[in-house]
């Protein structure tokens, strides 16, 4: 039938809907609704719409799922993972804007107070294997994943003066590992670059003191600045502070 020529009208559209109640869809039937939707745009009151619409549904009862409270066998399982591979994500190289992430996060917020999404693991301990694993995967991240204004003008001084640095550097050497924010391996240096907010200005927090603390029984030497004390910091001043602290024992 030519598209835009025939308008239906509400009692036909009932009539398919009532048809549509209780029909499975099969795979291969969602791949050609896929496929034939590759392209096209909906509209954000029509994406609503159509939420809407099925919520109903399922609240009414209407529609069920037809695997609740089910679980697939391996053999379906292996089925499903083949399927999938070599499929690509639809949001890969998708790069999301403030706008969408803090849409994301205060949804995500909302329903873990309301209950709607729970945490898998919440009271679970770990066992000593899961730990390891988790420390080793840690160790490979790095995060955050932009450095701060205020750990990038710090490395631009290190650079002016010639000293050679690494950035994140997990520190392994303690009980309370983490990421630093500078190490320097000439100097045997690690230098934090403390946000006035997170860390707690001018107390500083209880783990930071803690991971200072371990540092220096491990040999190292620690230079902690403030956020507010690095925008006023010169070149000459930074210096002063790397020549004290390579002095002392």
């Amino acid at each position: 039938m030519p598209k835009g020529i025939y308008v239906r009208t509400e009692e036909h559209k009932r009539k398919i809907r009532e048809t549509m109640l209780g029909r499975i869809i099969t795979m291969e039937h969602r791949e050609r609704i896929s496929k034939s939707l590759i392209g096209k745009k909906k509209t954000q009151e029509h994406t609503n719409k159509m939420s809407n619409s099925l919520k109903q549904l399922y609240i009414s009862g209407i529609f069920k799922n037809p695997y609740l409270g089910k679980k697939h066998n391996a053999e379906v399982r292996k089925k499903i993972s083949d399927r999938a591979k070599g499929r690509v994500p639809h949001n890969k190289g998708k790069i999301w804007n403030q706008k969408i992430k803090n849409k994301i996060s205060v949804t995500l917020k909302e329903k873990y107070k309301s209950g709607e999404i729970k945490s898998w693991n919440k009271g679970i301990p770990l066992s000593e294997e899961q730990k390891i694993k988790l420390r080793c995967s840690r160790a490979k991240q790095v995060l955050p994943l932009f450095d701060t204004t205020i750990e990038v003008k710090i490395q631009e001084y290190l650079k002016q003066l010639g000293i050679s640095f690494f950035t994140h550097q997990y520190m392994t050497n303690i009980k309370h590992r983490y990421q630093c924010d500078i190490f320097i391996p000439i100097l045997n240096m690690v230098i934090e670059c403390d946000g006035d907010y997170w860390h707690h200005y001018p107390t500083g927090n209880e783990i930071d003191h803690t991971r200072t603390k371990e540092l220096i029984e491990k040999g190292f030497k620690v230079l902690r600045l403030w956020e507010s004390e690095i925008k006023v910091l010169t070149l000459d001043n930074f210096k002063e502070k790397i020549s004290e602290m390579s002095d002392k024992k």
